[in-house]
């Protein structure tokens, strides 16, 4: 079993003799430290831990007084046992240690055995508040370790129901990874904090997850879409909000409590208003719901330029992938129409970091004149160059 260390500090020599000698017997049970004075005291304390501090404090004692104070204050001494000595008529001195925070009070002269067995309670004490708080350290340990593991598998499960729905097209490759980290980065260039950030960067892949209920006839069509065709792939949407806020029905267990759901989860909550209006336009002009201006999240408005980059820079089966120089050119025609202007600005100023993440995360090696430096044609911005 560990010795227990005790720090006893006396303002006047005389007094401390009178308490070392008191307790000399003591040293078999204890290891003592005796300092005189306040500054002694502090001196002792700074080049050990000890288990209890005693402080033997005649009137005024402000010094004494004064450090009880600080090691209360101090986060590495806070918890110490701080037994204070005072003589019985010293009534104002008591009162203002109580204030201070010490841990208990006896009597000047030192009554031997009801000075150790008084010690031995408040450093058993201690022992417990200790155990008490290894044990509450463990726990919140242990919380953190499965709340993480569960976020992990979250995620893990978010990630692959995005992929659920890029699989559908296998032109789109990595479109999910970098529409993600588009979004991130226009997102934190626009003064959206990260942590806010950091859910678009998980949100945004799912975007599209409403696809996997439009027919392949129609995702997969080379060419234009008729407009009976165009009607159907819009609905992608309202299917992709759906599939992210629809909540179970006679699920068995926790899923099918009535708070089930996506209420409580922040990314398939900014996932679903994603997937339902980053086709609406600036001007009014989208699907599905004709949303015009700030009426459309800030998130969906970010995604939208995002998404519609990487579509103009990918091949699809309606057309080419258009080089970095003729997507500006062409995002540019659309800035107050299809996309939010001040989003658009932004987009400019970080549109070489667009570019690098497009080589970070090229689904096939670029064609060798694919971002020569041209001057581009510019070409409209038709309906199925949104659709990625």
């Amino acid at each position: 079993m560990r010795t227990s260390s005790l720090l006893v500090v006396d303002q006047e020599p005389e007094g401390l003799r009178a308490v070392q000698q008191s307790l000399r017997p003591l040293r078999r049970r204890w290891r003592l430290r005796f300092a005189c004075g306040e500054r002694a005291g502090r001196a002792a304390a700074g080049r050990q831990t000890f288990d209890v501090i005693v402080l033997a404090v005649r009137p005024p004692g402000r010094d004494l007084l004064r450090w009880l104070d600080e090691l209360r204050r101090d986060g590495r001494t806070s918890e110490t046992p701080v037994v204070v000595l005072a003589s019985p008529e010293a009534h104002e001195v008591q009162r203002h240690a109580i204030r201070l925070g010490a841990t208990d009070l006896l009597a000047l002269p030192i009554r031997r055995e009801e000075f150790l067995v008084r010690l031995n309670t408040v450093l058993s004490l201690k022992q417990r508040q200790e155990e008490i708080q290894a044990l509450n350290a463990d726990l919140a340990a242990t919380v953190r370790r499965r709340t993480a593991e569960l976020e992990r598998s979250r995620l893990d499960v978010i990630w692959r129901l995005a992929k659920v729905g890029e699989y559908r097209d296998e032109e789109t490759g990595n479109h999910i990874v970098r529409v993600g980290r588009y979004s991130h980065l226009l997102a934190r260039r626009l003064g959206v904090s990260a942590g806010e950030a950091d859910l678009l960067a998980l949100a945004a892949p799912l975007h599209d997850i409403g696809k996997v209920g439009i027919p392949d006839s129609i995702l997969l069509k080379p060419g234009r879409l008729s407009l009976r065709q165009r009607a159907r792939i819009q609905t992608h949407c309202v299917i992709g909000a759906n599939i992210l806020l629809q909540k179970p029905r006679g699920w068995p267990g926790v899923l099918d409590r009535p708070d089930a759901g996506a209420g409580d989860n922040r990314i398939v909550r900014m996932a679903a208003s994603i997937a339902l209006t980053h086709h609406e336009r600036w001007d009014g002009q989208g699907y599905p719901m004709g949303l015009r201006g700030m009426n459309i999240p800030l998130m969906a408005r970010i995604v939208a330029v995002a998404d519609v980059y990487d579509a103009l820079r990918s091949a699809r089966p309606y057309k080419p992938p258009y080089s970095h120089e003729q997507t500006l050119s062409i995002l540019a025609t659309e800035r107050g129409r299809h996309f939010d202007p001040d989003i658009h600005d932004a987009f400019r100023t970080v549109h070489d970091a667009f570019r690098a993440i497009r080589a970070e995360c090229e689904d096939d090696p670029p064609a060798a004149n694919d971002d020569r430096d041209e001057t581009p044609r510019i070409l409209p911005l038709p309906v199925e160059t949104a659709e990625t």
